[in-house]
């Protein structure tokens, strides 16, 4: 039974230091004729070692630290922008132009006055840009209005004339660009005499008599009469010269959705064509794979296709960290940082090396600048107080982090046997687990 209790004890305590001879044979001066039990002298020997031991402590932190990979998922976690981020879902992109005509026309003339200030072609050009980068037509749509100077008749067919005109342009630009059928198909619709146009003209203008006009305008629904509160409201020509011509319009609604391609040809094309993928689209094709060195190759050329964007080289140097390559990781969290200089994502991977590496002060460094930018380091705080002999620090920070391996260290160190064991059992059946059960075990 000696000889069984001796062997176990020295299994435990021996993978700490070199010097666990020492306390073995402390262990074996402390034993009794009955090694069924340890005594409470051998219980106090494992207690003051592993209280004065900081060594020996560090040799039993499970270095699970979480590290980040910049991606959706961690954005969202954050709060942080997904603009940067590929979306696999189908992303939709709504884009409205309106075009003016000159009064009672119906062709549309990008070089009137009013299109030229309005910057109605270049709206257009950032339209047919969408179409050449490959955005798809889902709905496509134009609506039509007069002004309400004239025969409320002769209106409403203009505003049908100028609808049907605006269909008949975008139909001009599929010919051009070969975009979707759907600019063939665009949905019609003729308003008439814009009056709601007018009465938010109205209240945007400096005109003096403007607040008793709407309020005039708003009493009825008669366009005749409404014609005859612009006429006699002393301000009509100025309303016909400086509002009129902005109610004379067509307005194109147009929902593009991006064209995307399937998981699986991302995969294949961040191996065999990366230049053919975007940036987002590389950094998400290495999540496709669980594979460690094609990750790697898939960041590297990520890193290439962008050298100011800090996403790859934060995701490449994770891959060096799960692969324990520490040497290799940090060069590239470093150009991630000077890239991203306040990017708590940054500073969360470079805590976590420090501490993996047992570099405590540069740890707590890069743990409270990542807590001043927003992250939870509590985590952090907890195992770099455990590697500081700080223990009741740490059971203060792991605190709550139930079935944890180094939160029962912490309960251990600080006296909670009980509670150690019972979070310890129910923690990840780890090696360094078992052995800190087999060494409670001993020590009641």
């Amino acid at each position: 039974m000696k000889t069984k209790f001796k062997s176990i004890l020295f299994l435990t305590l021996s993978i700490l230091i070199v010097s666990s001879c020492n306390i073995q044979k402390k262990i074996d001066n402390s034993q009794s004729n009955n090694f069924d039990t340890p005594t409470p002298e051998l219980k106090k020997i494992i207690t003051e070692y592993f209280a004065e031991d900081t060594t020996a402590v560090s040799n039993f932190i499970v270095h699970d630290e979480k590290i980040l990979w910049a991606n959706r998922e961690t954005a969202k976690n954050f709060s942080m922008s997904l603009s940067k981020y590929y979306d696999k879902r189908e992303t939709a992109l709504t884009k409205d132009i309106t075009v003016y005509f000159e009064k009672n026309r119906y062709t549309i003339d990008l070089n009137s006055a009013l299109n030229k200030e309005m910057f109605t072609w270049q709206k257009l050009k950032k339209l047919l840009e969408l179409i050449d980068n490959g955005w798809a037509i889902k709905e496509a749509q134009v609506e039509a209005w007069s002004s309400p100077d004239g025969p409320e008749k002769n209106n409403i067919s203009l505003s049908q004339k100028r609808a049907e005109s605006g269909a008949i342009f975008l139909s001009k630009i599929a010919d051009k660009t070969m975009s979707p059928e759907k600019l063939y198909d665009t949905e019609i619709l003729a308003h008439g005499e814009d009056w709601d146009g007018l009465v938010q003209a109205l209240e945007n203008s400096n005109l003096n008599n403007k607040n008793t006009i709407v309020s005039n305008l708003q009493k009825t629904d008669d366009p005749s009469l409404n014609e005859q509160i612009l006429k006699s409201s002393g301000e009509y020509n100025d309303i016909a010269q400086f509002i009129f011509p902005s109610l004379r319009k067509a307005t194109f609604t147009i929902i593009f959705v991006e064209q995307k391609r399937s998981n699986k040809e991302i995969a294949h094309l961040s191996i065999s064509s990366p230049d053919l993928l975007s940036y987002k689209e590389l950094i998400y094709a290495a999540t496709l794979t669980e594979d460690n060195w094609q990750k790697q190759q898939i960041y590297e050329k990520a890193t290439k296709k962008d050298t100011e964007e800090w996403r790859a080289p934060n995701n490449l140097a994770c891959t060096y960290i799960m692969a324990e390559e520490f040497n290799k990781a940090v060069p590239y969290l470093n150009k991630a940082s000077s890239l991203s200089p306040k990017n708590p994502i940054i500073a969360n991977n470079m805590a976590a090396i420090a501490l993996k590496t047992g570099d405590t002060g540069k740890a707590q460094t890069y743990i409270q600048l990542a807590m001043k930018n927003g992250m939870d380091m509590s985590y952090f705080s907890g195992i770099q107080a455990l590697q500081t002999g700080n223990y009741t620090e740490a059971l203060k920070h792991l605190n709550g982090t139930t079935c944890n391996h180094n939160y029962g260290l912490a309960l251990l160190l600080t006296g909670n046997e009980k509670e150690a064991m019972e979070t310890l059992k129910c923690a990840p059946d780890t090696e360094l687990t078992k052995q800190l059960i087999e060494i409670i075990s001993i020590a009641r």
